[in-house]
């Protein structure tokens, strides 16, 4: 038989969805070797981020599967269960499950209220409602979770302050709750609305991209990277030098580059742009724009120096953090209740610094008021700051100046992984089978047809992952045409990595900006509209440093 007596049979299980609907797909790639191999790996292409939020003294997360958590003050039921007592949870308690066995998408946190985005489309809130915050037409706090009246699909929500938003599908944005310094955006200043109305976008042509909340103002991205910001519009907050509250959208001063993000927090804002850099705006008191401190405020975006590229940003009350590449967290601003991580708390710090504690990879950081939280890329969440109603979820009372992991929770999904072990006569073969699998969401039930597909192919070397490689990895930038799709294994070459040939660990990839020009279809990836998305690849081995590394997707008209 030659120089090969035997295959070795790699096997490779890829989660993807379609709306509501989840499928699994398995393919074997036979290759010549001359010995008995075991090996697996895992790839999911699910979005870590996105599954947990920050109220002022309440968090809330998605875990991984699918049920939300909730824990801290419970003072106007924020926590979203109505059969537990309107205290504080110092560890995170189930909330009551939204109607119709609906899944939790998304999930977005005011300053004593929380929404969640469904995979149906549908928007479900609870806590205050003082304000019309909960957009169910009621003022009155809401336990459980109640559905927003929206006359729409929502693609995207945001919370903060006593106000809520949602995106829909037909490119309309509706906003609703307290709108007394103009942050519902709809050209008047209303002390409260009970039910979502349409916010004036300005351009006609704006269509929102991302969105943030602040405690009194509303900022967001349009897809062609501009940012626009509405309501109260002190200390510079709005990037403008108006001297009184937008009740529309209003276009920001210069960035200094397109964006991709944006975070507002108590009194300012900051915007992630698409060169990877962090621009401020707004009150500086405590140096949450990462300016001196002798700059009290300003209207003027400002670029912050970070010590590398930066992939998310979150802004507090009077304190901002950002994701860097390098898969660590920076935070800057007020310190007192030790939100910063720094392993103490005491003055305010207008310079980035790394938070302790977070040994690992993060793949997704929120801020609070006084506090924030990371979620790490095996899907534990550790939390820092103010703790004096168990926002932290660690247990105690006590605030933590290092990050602090919550026990028993995990929030990002991860799939299961099967030992293959094969001998067999010395053939080459491709086989991609397609399962079935069937998910409810609401009351409609769908599932995908079976298929299969063989090809003789020519034999090939599969190459191991490099977990910690000696030399620096080839990224190579794609480009696609609107309407085409790339498979998770090529996206995993386009940054010098491949399916590993023994059982090592998990390969995670995920879509980090530009989700508007991207999606996971299946367990590939489909250029839905020009523009540019980010995915990284994450690869995390039983043994050894976990490896990350992100490409650009260029989607072409």
């Amino acid at each position: 038989m030659g120089a090969f007596d035997h295959v070795h049979v790699s096997r490779v299980r890829c989660i993807g969805s379609i709306g509501a609907i989840f499928v699994t797909a398995c393919a074997y790639l036979a290759v010549p070797t001359p010995m008995r191999v075991r090996a697996n790996v895992s790839i999911s292409a699910i979005d870590p981020t996105g599954r947990i939020a920050a109220g002022d003294k309440h968090t809330c997360a998605i875990a991984l599967n699918n049920i939300i958590w909730c824990w801290g003050d419970n003072q106007f039921s924020q926590l979203g269960s109505a059969v537990f007592p309107d205290t504080e949870s110092l560890v995170p308690i189930q909330t009551t499950s939204l109607p119709g066995s609906r899944i939790a998408h998304r999930i977005a946190a005011g300053a004593n209220h929380t929404c969640v985005l469904a995979t149906d489309g549908t928007v479900w809130c609870w806590g205050q409602n003082g304000n019309g915050n909960l957009g169910d037409g009621s003022f009155l706090n809401q336990g459980d979770p109640v559905q927003v009246v929206l006359d729409g699909t929502a693609t995207m929500i945001a919370a903060g302050g006593s106000t809520t938003c949602a995106a829909l599908s037909d490119n309309s944005l509706k906003c609703w709750g307290k709108g007394s310094s103009g942050q519902i955006g709809n050209g008047a200043a209303l002390l409260s609305n009970g039910t979502p109305v349409s916010t004036s976008l300005v351009p006609d042509s704006f269509t929102v991209a991302h969105i943030e909340i602040g405690t009194t103002h509303s900022c967001a991205i349009s897809v062609a990277g501009a940012a626009w910001c509405w309501g109260q519009s002190t200390f510079g907050r709005l990037g403008t030098t108006a001297s009184s509250n937008a009740v529309t959208p209003t276009a920001t001063a210069s960035l200094g580059g397109t964006a991709s993000k944006v975070a507002a927090g108590g009194t300012h804002t900051c915007a992630l742009l698409t060169n990877e850099t962090i621009s401020c705006f707004g009150n500086n008191n405590m140096g949450q724009l990462g300016q001196a401190l002798a700059t009290a405020s300003s209207s003027t975006p400002t670029l912050v120096t970070l010590a590398a590229a930066a992939t998310h940003v979150t802004a507090g009350s009077q304190f901002t953090c950002t994701l860097l590449s390098t898969a660590v967290v920076h935070c800057f601003g007020d310190n007192a209740s030790g939100q910063l991580g720094s392993g103490s708390s005491g003055a305010a710090r207008e310079s980035p610094g790394a938070v302790t504690g977070l040994t690992g990879t993060v793949v997704d950081v929120v801020a609070g008021a006084s506090h924030a939280c990371a979620v790490m890329s095996t899907g534990q969440v550790r939390c820092w700051g103010k703790n004096d109603l168990g926002q932290l979820g660690i247990s105690t009372q006590t605030d933590s100046t290092i990050g602090t992991a919550i026990a028993t929770l995990n929030v990002v999904p991860t799939t299961t992984t099967t030992t293959t072990t094969t001998t067999t006569t010395p053939t080459t073969t491709t086989t991609t089978t397609v399962a079935p699998t069937t998910t409810t969401a609401g009351s409609t039930t769908s599932s995908m047809v079976a298929t299969s597909t063989t090809t003789t192919v020519a034999p090939v070397a599969v190459a191991v992952v490099n977990a910690a490689p000696k030399v620096v990895p080839l990224i190579h930038p794609m480009a696609m045409r609107r309407g085409s799709k790339v498979s998770a294994a090529k996206l995993a070459a386009s940054v010098s990595m491949t399916i590993p040939k023994r059982s090592v660990g998990t390969m995670r990839i995920s879509i980090t900006k530009g989700k508007q020009y991207c999606a996971f279809v299946g367990t590939s990836l489909k250029a839905v509209r020009a523009g540019k998305c980010t995915i990284v690849v994450i690869f995390l081995p039983k043994k050894g440093r976990s490896v990350l590394r992100s490409n650009t997707l260029t989607v072409k008209s």
